[in-house]
Parts: C-alpha cells; structure tokens; sequence
C-alpha cells in the first residue's frame, strides 16, 4: 500500500507530524498485527520515524492551481528484525508503516517471512581472518592515489538474502575519502560470514553478474531511444566499475526495482527497457553529445561520486561533469523542451544537489573512531570473540554459540 502524496498534501490534515513516541505506538500496532507480520522466533523492533515533507508547484498551464509550500505530510517508521539477539540485515526483512499527521496508517511494504531456528554452526573464521577479507573487500575502492578507507564499525549480525536462510555475519561499515577534497567522503557497508555460506553473502569485491557496461562512441547517433510504448532506461557504470563492483550492482539493483512488479503481474505497470547501459564519460551529460545520451532515454540513472555541483565519472577523482555546464557548449538542457525526452535523473551520489537545508548548514564537522579486531582469538562454538576499538569507540563481547543458521519459511 503506497500513500499518495498528492491527496496527503491537499488534505486538511495538521501541518505538524506526529510526536515520535506517538508514531512509535501507531507503528508498533500495526506492526506487530499477526495478519501483517506473523511471530515467530525472531523479535521486532520499531525504529525512530521519518518525517516527510512534500509541495505542490502549478504549471504554467494552469494558472488557476495555488502553490503549496512544502510541508510535513507523514512520518514513515521502520521495522528493525533481530535474530538471538542481533540485528538482520540484507534484501529481505523489511517493513515499514507510513502514518499522516492525523495518525492515520496511510502507506505499508512488506519483504518478510516467518523463521524459525535451524541447525547450529561452527565458526569457520578467525579474528584475523575477518580483518583480511574486510581489507581484500576494500582495496578496489583505494586504488585512486590518496584515497584511504577507514572502518567505523564491525558488528555480528545476520544477513537475509530474502530466500531460505538468515545467515550469521560480521558487518563493517566503512568510510571511503578520496584525496580530491571536492568529493565527498562515502559510506559502505559490507558482510564477512562467520561460518560455511549455506546461500551466497555479497561481497564488494565480487564480480558483478550480468551485462557488462559497453564503452560508447561520443559522436554515435545510434544509441537505444526505446519506443514510445515502453520507459527507456539510460545507466552510465563509472570508468572504475571493474575494479569495484557496486557501480555495476547499484545500476543493476535499480533496474530489477523498476521491472520487479511486471515479474508477478505482466502488464501492471509500462514495460521499461534498458536502451542504453553504457561506461560514464561526461559528454553523456554535459555538451552537444548528451542528445544522444541522456536526453535520449526517459529515465537517466548515474553513480558515484560527487559533491556539490560535481560528479565524477572514472573512480572518485577524474572525469569530472559540472552540473552548472548544463545549458553551455551546445547542451541546450533536458527534456522535450531541449528537443529530447528525458523525464527523470537519477543521480545515485553524494550531494551533487544540495538543499536549501545543505545551504544552510554550509559548516560542521564528524570524528570517525576506527574499531579494530583483536589479533589472535579463534571463535568457537564454546569461546567468545571480542571487538575492541582503537580509541575507546565501543567494547562488545558476543558469545559465538549463538550464531547458529535460522530458516525462512
């Protein structure tokens, strides 16, 4: 059940969200409804609430429609899973609630399936070699001189690949800065499995599957438009996406998204098809070739990295495009009103668009403490592994016995 923002916007319902302990509560019922999530062996948590804002602007055509400033409609509130006590993460075990101001349920989504707890098993993995496979994961990300990768945190979790298993893991998130300083630091976060992969785990250092992105010519007039019966999606991998796969998985993540309902329900929504899955060069977006490019498809979908205005193309420190460079050298702009039909751009990066909020918190600062696995210590089954951070970040100690494999169901 999707809200519709248009309604919630023009509806009379107050302009001010809901107190968090208030959404909390309406999440928590519904939520906790067998019919919509039922129980089992895993407990659920409700996270802090998200508010949403939404406006309306009139179009030129209708000058009779008033402007509604932007404006708080709803709070979305998530649904966090944990299994023995620790938390899941992955493409399954989702949910959320959206509640409009007037405590009214206006939106769900659901990917979660019952479980209950398999065989116990071993762990496969030493302290030393989590460190390793988190270092191997990272280093496609570091190739770029200057850039440095940072681990903020490591974690024992689950990982739900939404099909048969949860599976114990070591999750790290890490912060990836490049040594341009106009390009924003990014946040990753990766899996080591902690004992024999019963379903496959991601890891950023795997190859991706599927079509590779083609290297186009920048004068071709013969790039994929699609037909005016399908949505043509244009997807542009940085130059680096063989050394760093998420480039090619984000791209690809976002393709099965728009084609997903069609798989269950032919016909349900317009058939949308990659006309153009091309390796990124910045006359795709800015100069006289991006009519070929960009603004020959609806929907265009770029990727890293960027920060304000920019956006690089080949790994996180050349090939820069200029968002200001749109509407010079001979790019008139987007759109049927630039003589294309680009509709929508995505563009999968770091504040390449800042907001009015941005704007206004132009200063400001963030200490990263670095967290280190302790050398030496083997997790057993009957031992204990202890994660211990450089500079006092955080101390957890977690019984290994509990990561045992649980079954979906």
């Amino acid at each position: 059940m999707t809200p519709n923002f248009a309604d919630l916007v023009r509806s009379g319902a107050p302009h001010t969200p809901l107190a968090g302990e208030r959404a909390a509560s309406i999440a928590a019922s519904a939520l906790n409804d067998e019919r919509f999530i039922p129980r089992d062996a895993t407990k659920l948590r409700v996270a802090d609430g998200i508010t949403v804002m939404a406006g309306t602007t009139p179009r030129a055509q209708k000058p009779g429609v008033k402007a509604i400033e932007p404006r708080s409609i709803l709070t979305i509130v998530p649904a966090v899973r944990y299994a023995a006590g620790f938390r899941v993460y992955g493409q399954g075990s989702h949910a959320v609630i959206s509640i409009a101001n007037n405590g009214v349920v206006v939106g769900a989504l659901r990917r979660w399936r019952t479980a209950s707890e398999a065989e116990r098993v071993p762990t496969i993995i030493t302290s030393e070699q989590a460190r390793e496979s988190i270092e191997r994961q990272l280093r496609p990300m570091t190739l770029a001189e200057g850039t440095k990768a940072t681990v903020d945190k490591i974690d024992i979790a689950y990982y739900d690949a939404n099909a048969n298993y949860l599976q114990p893991v070591y999750r790290f998130e890490a912060t990836i800065t490049p040594a341009n300083e106009r390009v924003s630091p990014i946040k990753v976060a990766g899996y080591v499995p902690l004992a024999k992969e019963l379903e496959p785990i991601p890891d950023l250092s795997r190859k991706p599957e599927g079509p590779a992105p083609r290297i186009p010519k920048q004068d071709s007039r013969q790039n994929g438009t699609g037909t005016p019966d399908d949505i043509s999606l244009g997807e542009y991998a940085n130059q680096d996406w063989p050394n760093d796969s998420g480039y090619v998985s984000m791209s690809n993540s976002f393709l099965r998204g728009l084609t997903f309902l069609n798989g269950f329900f032919p016909g349900i929504t317009p058939p949308v098809n990659r006309t153009q899955w091309y390796v990124a060069y910045p006359w795709e977006v800015v100069g006289p070739s991006s009519k070929y490019f960009m603004n020959a498809v609806d929907v265009a979908y770029t990727v890293p990295h960027g920060d304000w205005l920019i956006n690089t193309t080949k790994s996180n420190n050349a090939d820069f495009w200029d968002v200001r460079n749109i509407g010079t050298g001979g790019n008139p702009g987007y759109g049927a009103a630039a003589g294309g039909v680009l509709a929508t751009w995505v563009i999968m990066s770091c504040e390449v668009i800042p907001s009015m909020y941005d704007r206004q918190n132009e200063s400001g600062g963030l200490v990263i403490r670095t967290p280190r696995l302790t050398r030496g210590g083997r997790c057993s089954r009957d031992s204990t592994m202890r994660l211990d951070s450089a500079r006092s970040c955080f101390i957890q100690t977690t019984t290994c016995s509990l990561a045992s494999a649980w079954t979906r169901q």
